[in-house]
């Protein structure tokens, strides 16, 4: 990736953040960090595949926070708690083909479990709302401040592999 391609992605990454972190704050949200992380995970190069990176977050989060919240009521926030939730998730996550989020599930199911100072309903709620703010934001962040499209982004790509390749062969051949 070109210097001024890195640029323009760190850039969109800052401006998403900071404003789904100031929003969060605005809406006294107890987590906007949440928010801004969220914002920065799903950032990709072209519209369409932040969006896709946004569902895959949307579903590990739905179901770590049910997750979390349901093994948090059962059974408390204790060692057993987590393994059994992180572990079952994870396992669900993935058998139900959502591979691309069971680890993120994981993930939010153990937040749920281990950090929490209100209800843990509560608790799983705030968290998917903070996700679904970031993911927002970078969607919009994405389609008005260098937006690319998917066509111009593969022939980047393309033109980066054959250059790549050429230098690969040069290699071999000397």
């Amino acid at each position: 990736m070109s210097t001024i391609l890195l640029a323009k992605m760190a850039f969109k990454m800052a401006i998403a953040s900071a404003i789904s972190f100031e929003i969060a704050q605005a809406l006294r949200w107890e987590y906007p960090f949440y928010a801004a992380i969220a914002a920065i995970i799903v950032m990709s190069s072209t519209h369409g595949s932040t969006l896709l990176l946004g569902i895959v977050r949307i579903i590990g989060t739905v179901i770590g926070a049910i997750s979390g919240a349901t093994f948090a009521v059962a059974l408390g926030s204790n060692f057993w708690s987590l393994g059994i939730s992180v572990f079952l998730t994870i396992f669900l996550t993935s058998y139900w083909k959502f591979n691309e989020a069971a680890k993120l599930a994981g993930y939010v199911s153990a937040i749920v479990i281990l950090s929490h100072s209100q209800g843990d309903w509560l608790y799983a709620w705030g968290r998917f709302l903070e996700t679904l703010l970031g993911i927002g934001m970078a969607l919009l962040v994405n389609n008005f401040i260098f937006p690319a499209s998917a066509g111009v982004e593969l022939r980047r790509c393309l033109s980066q592999m054959l250059t790549d390749l050429e230098q690969f062969y040069e290699l071999v051949v000397d």
